[in-house]
């Protein structure tokens, strides 16, 4: 049996075991950290394609009425061409036009004054990110309140996610690699004292005890 071998393998194994954690607790955080950064960004489009539709809407023929244009839609769509859907809704949450009727936020009747809310949801079989704008007219004639829901699919945000992750990865697998060879000069290096003594015993005369 090779002592050194052996003691190198075991400390191999000692050493690489946290340092495969480490990497696996890198990973998760680049992860995560993609994650955020997609939603951030997409919840600022479904920030700014709320406003666009809100700054839209009428009062006319006592009601409220909304001329949408295609670009506030557009903004959504992307690269992905995700699903996107809205509706808008009086205060006594009666559906006024739109080409969905999307649920509303459970929260939002509890807000107050001009709020932005975000959720993700299950609509029909869809995974989507809902964002819901309340707020009321800015017309001289009526301050009524009503709310604008937009929602998408998520194709934009995982595509994004992913493209974030691939790249954080690349330096994460580079990083490791230089780990690794650190590790295996290091215990080499480590090792070089037993590796001669192993050598001196070996060329040692069995029939004396003075070293060859």
């Amino acid at each position: 049996m090779n002592p050194a071998g052996s003691l190198y393998g075991r400390l191999l194994a000692w050493l690489t075991l946290p340092l495969l954690t480490l990497g696996a607790l890198l990973l998760l955080q680049a992860w995560l950290e993609a994650r955020a950064t997609a939603d951030r960004a997409y919840d600022r489009l479904l920030d700014a394609a709320t406003l666009a539709i809100a700054e839209q809407v009428q009062w006319q023929d006592e009601r409220l009425w909304l001329d949408l244009p295609p670009a506030a839609l557009e903004m959504l769509a992307g690269d992905a061409q995700e699903r996107v859907f809205y509706s808008l809704v009086d205060q006594q949450d009666r559906h006024i036009t739109g080409n969905a009727r999307l649920p509303q936020h459970p929260g939002a009747s509890a807000a107050s004054g001009d709020t932005l809310l975000y959720r993700d949801i299950e609509w029909r079989g869809m995974a989507l990110r809902q964002g819901i704008r309340r707020t009321r007219l800015e017309d001289w004639r009526s301050g009524e309140r009503f709310e604008v829901r937009v929602a998408h699919t998520r194709e934009g945000r995982d595509a994004l996610r992913l493209e974030l992750l691939r790249s954080n990865l690349a330096g994460i697998l580079a990083m490791g690699a230089l780990a690794v060879a650190t590790l295996l000069l290091a215990v080499r290096t480590a090792l070089k004292p037993l590796t001669r003594l192993r050598h001196a015993i070996r060329a040692r005369d069995p029939r004396t005890l003075k070293s060859a």
